[in-house]
């Protein structure tokens, strides 16, 4: 088992089988026994991770005397709510969960926003948080974040609140039973990394080999750039919001909207490397046009939905990324230019 440092205050601790050997007894280093006795426990998974895992995850707390509630909550995007928030929260308040208390978020980016959502605001906090990522997006992408997110109807990550993470465990036997749907969520969010900081990702997306060095490649150009200029990790997110509801339409992968947004936002030399990926990944790089007048749409309700006059994107600009503060035309027009390339498909 290897311990990395994301930051200064999350732990990822990586290995094989660690999800099931060192979950019950990390929260029990980390709670305190003596005053309030054995922690509750309550579990947050999908009903698919639940089926493959919950079994064998639960087996560690009941050797401990330790019974966790499962709490299932549905793994589409969509139901990423505060409804499902809500939910969790309810379970808390019925039995009355406290500070020695550790909800467990055991499944992919949807169920540890929810159960991080519902963690944060339950007596303002006063739970303890534990992520079980079980995909490559929340592993690289999720557990980073300082915020967890929730859609508002149809408006994808609306919503957000502070997300304070105890610790995350990330255990390669999960990958093994992920989706194809899934992975692309995973794909994108490490093709962003790969772009702007470390192009020797892309080779091992697909099959990553030592998980505990590809983990630590991410996490460190992930802090690299956030050092440099944190808008910088807004690369794709701006239109991937308008084209979120095309591919929500046309029942593609999650992760397709920023993968399509970032392929957009290339260099002809760079998409041209990237059609190639996308091909071996099941990623697209072409939109049907007939769907262009929805995207544009979304677009413009997306920039009218911005409160400042100014707007800062990501931008590849010279032979560099940077960051472009633009009036809200002028965005447009950019944004309009790689819609014009998605439409195309091939870039030109």
């Amino acid at each position: 088992m290897d311990r990395l440092r994301v930051n200064n205050e999350l732990d990822v601790y990586c290995g094989k089988n660690i999800a099931f050997d060192f979950a019950c007894n990390y929260i029990l280093e980390h709670s305190d026994r003596p005053v309030s006795g054995l922690p509750k426990v309550a579990i947050v998974s999908d009903r698919a991770v639940a089926g493959y895992y919950y079994n064998l995850f639960e087996n560690q707390f009941i050797m401990h005397d330790i019974r966790p509630k499962l709490i299932t909550v549905n793994a589409c995007d969509t139901d990423k709510s505060l409804k499902t928030v809500l939910e969790i929260s309810g379970y808390l308040s019925e039995f009355d969960y406290g500070s020695n208390d550790w909800v467990v978020a055991l499944g992919g980016g949807g169920v540890i926003d929810c159960a991080a959502f519902a963690a944060r605001l339950y007596r303002s906090g006063c739970v303890n948080f534990l992520a079980v990522p079980t995909t490559v997006y929340a592993m690289t992408d999720c557990i980073t974040s300082d915020r967890a997110y929730v859609n508002l109807g149809m408006h994808k990550d609306e919503l957000s609140c502070p997300m304070k993470i105890g610790a995350a465990l990330c255990d390669t036997e999960f990958l093994k039973s992920v989706p194809s749907k899934y992975r692309a969520n995973g794909y994108a969010a490490v093709i962003r990394y790969s772009v702007l900081g470390d192009t020797g990702l892309i080779s091992d997306l697909s099959e990553p080999g030592d998980m505990r060095e590809f983990l630590e490649r991410v996490y460190k150009v992930r802090s690299d750039i956030r050092q440099y200029n944190p808008v910088l990790l807004t690369l794709g997110s701006e239109l991937a919001f308008a084209i979120d509801a095309y591919n929500r339409f046309n029942n593609l992968a999650e992760g397709a909207s920023l993968a399509l947004s970032i392929y957009s936002a290339l260099p002809e030399q760079g998409r041209t490397v990237m059609r190639r990926l996308y091909s071996s990944l099941g990623l697209p790089y072409e939109i049907d046009p007939k769907s262009s007048p929805m995207i544009r749409r979304n677009l413009e309700s997306y920039l009218d939905g911005i409160s400042e006059d100014r707007v800062r994107i990501a931008d590849y600009e010279d032979g560099k990324w940077v960051v472009r503060d633009l009036s809200k035309p002028e965005a447009g027009k950019i944004f309009e230019e790689r819609i014009k390339i998605i439409e195309a498909g091939d870039g030109n």
